[in-house]
């Protein structure tokens, strides 16, 4: 096994990997940064959008799930991906109030920005330009902030590796296809 690799976190795993990085800058060839911010401090939150339509048949219980849900994804997917879509909200509704608690903790702790100009690998940041969970702003405040960083914006939500995986597997071989 090599000593050198590509670190890709997303979402709140994007943190861990911002924290990877800087404390193992040596090991990292390449770091890609999915949906993801650089810390509290200088959080970016999403403006208003509108409700995504999700159907006017919803029990009580779905409709909670689905308005839960819809803000990690483009306001279209649930139309385009219905299947999917109600998939993901079902299985979310059933989170542990502890896993939701961890997941707070995890963002509110979290702000490696006053240090982000320290990482010298070539950075990759890919945002869904209709995130909601860590909007395009925050994407671009981390491109300026790391030397080596480029931004690219895919056309969906938070979910990039659900909404458009094909993307996704674009952008990540385009690093592996640097290094190799």
């Amino acid at each position: 096994m090599g000593d050198h690799f590509i670190v890709l976190g997303q979402s709140l795993g994007g943190c861990a990997a911002l924290h990877l990085a800087l404390d193992h800058p040596e090991a990292i060839d390449d770091l890609v940064l999915v949906g993801t911010f650089g810390g509290v401090g200088a959080f970016v939150p999403a403006a208003p959008r509108a409700p995504v339509p999700l159907g006017d048949d919803l029990s009580p219980e779905a409709r909670a799930a689905g308005d839960a849900t819809a803000p990690s994804f483009s306001a279209t997917f649930p139309i385009r991906e219905p299947q999917l879509f109600w998939q993901i909200a079902t299985e979310a509704a059933v989170h542990h109030p502890d896993v939701i608690a961890a997941q707070i903790d995890v963002f509110m702790s979290h702000d490696v920005t006053p240090v982000l100009g320290e990482l010298s690998m070539p950075t990759t940041i890919v945002c869904g330009g209709d995130d909601q969970t860590f909007p395009l702003a925050n994407s671009e405040l981390l491109e300026s902030s790391i030397p080596a960083a480029r931004l690219r914006v895919i056309d969906a939500g938070h979910g990039v590796h659900l909404e458009a995986p094909e993307a996704l597997v674009e952008a990540v071989s385009e690093v592996a296809a640097d290094i190799v």
